[in-house]
């Protein structure tokens, strides 16, 4: 059920066989043969993907890693920051994913959805989320500062 369960997007920085995410401070996303990169209908590298904006499918491997089974590069210019996985840990309205500390607090109460993309609210939300409830959450990336926007249980 977790083999690709992760869902990452943001503006990459290539390091050797990994990347990282802007706004996802943390996260490596290791790359090896397996690893799918698509990007304008051309074969693509993985120094291709630096300083552009990516989305990526993966496995959960650590803590705060991901492998990737699949890098898409997305059009230039976009500042949409998003994770899913499975959650580590919840203390009030705060969630961790993969090592990321997200703090739900400043989202409106129609802001929560579940399973069926339908609002449900945040207390109806966070009666569902539990250590390994597979969430995503978007936001948008500011300088270096996340707004987060929206967050949603998944399946």
């Amino acid at each position: 059920k977790f083999h690709e369960s992760v869902k990452l997007e943001g503006n990459a920085a290539v390091n050797g066989n990994s990347l990282t995410l802007a706004g996802l401070p943390g996260v490596i996303i290791t790359v090896n043969s397996q690893t799918e990169l698509k990007g304008g209908g051309n074969p693509i590298t993985l120094n291709d993907l630096d300083g552009n904006h990516v989305r990526v499918r993966g496995r959960v491997s650590g803590t705060s890693s991901v492998i990737a089974t699949r890098i898409e590069l997305q059009s230039p210019g976009n500042d949409d920051v998003d994770i899913q996985g499975p959650v580590q840990s919840v203390s009030g309205q705060v969630l961790t994913i993969l090592g990321v500390t997200i703090n739900t607090s400043a989202l409106n109460d129609d802001d929560f959805e579940g399973l069926n993309d339908q609002i449900i609210g945040r207390a109806a939300f966070f009666n569902a989320v539990e250590e390994g409830t597979l969430v995503q959450v978007q936001g948008r990336l500011t300088g270096s500062i996340v707004t987060w926007r929206e967050a949603e249980l998944e399946d």
